[in-house]
């Protein structure tokens, strides 16, 4: 693994940018940013907000930045499309179930009338069983 603190003097005086100013910008003190040049593992989230006042890319030189830090630009992309995915899936869903409560309905309808169309035959063969003995009793009263 690279020397961070070394990485980050390099860059800093390549920059331009003054010491007093960094510090300022990334609310530190003046020291702190000295001490930094001799610390070899300096915080990844520390140099990404580095170098964003250094205008400079760290990962450039500490490969195990991207692996491990993602810009909150992408991460707000990444989870707005996510986002409008779920709504797409979610409001897929809601026709999927309106459909289905359609269907169920249809059947239920459609099973009424089959009842009532059974009710209706079952009663007109009761009907008929009568009629039938009555002809028969009277046939036989004869």
């Amino acid at each position: 693994m690279k020397h961070r603190g070394e990485i980050f003097k390099k860059a800093l005086e390549e920059s331009g940018v003054k010491v007093i100013h960094l510090a300022k910008a990334i609310k530190v003190d003046k020291k702190t940013i000295y001490n930094w040049y001799s610390t070899p593992n300096i915080p990844l989230e520390k140099l990404v907000e580095i170098g964003k006042v250094l205008n400079y890319d760290f990962s450039q030189d500490v490969p195990e930045m991207a692996k491990h830090l993602v810009s909150k630009t992408d991460l707000g992309i990444n989870y707005q499309t996510k986002y409008i995915d779920l709504l797409e899936d979610h409001n897929s869903l809601l026709k999927t179930h309106a459909q289905l409560l359609a269907t169920i309905a249809q059947e239920r309808d459609s099973k009424n009338q089959y009842d009532e169309k059974m009710v209706n035959a079952i009663n007109r063969l009761a009907e008929l069983t009568e009629s039938k003995k009555k002809r028969e009793e009277a046939i036989s009263l004869n």
